[in-house]
């Protein structure tokens, strides 16, 4: 799933996602559209950090995310 537009002041974007990212997986979970994400992120309470694997620029990224209330 690629990130093709994101708000500078999101929880996204200071977990460090950036445009043009792919989301690979978060917590193990594969990402393959937005329903996906939503999914996964359902998962897990407001709160609690989450590992999501990101691809940019040709090498994988580990990063944390902690899940907000949207």
């Amino acid at each position: 799933m690629s990130i093709s537009a994101l708000d500078k002041n999101s929880a996204a974007a200071k977990a460090g996602l950036q445009k043009g990212d792919r989301l690979a997986t978060l917590e193990g979970v594969a990402l393959k559209n937005m329903s996906d994400l939503k999914l996964a992120l359902l998962q897990h309470q407001v709160g609690n950090a989450v590992k999501m694997t990101v691809e940019r620029a040709g090498s994988t990224n580990l990063l944390a995310y902690t899940v907000v209330l949207q």
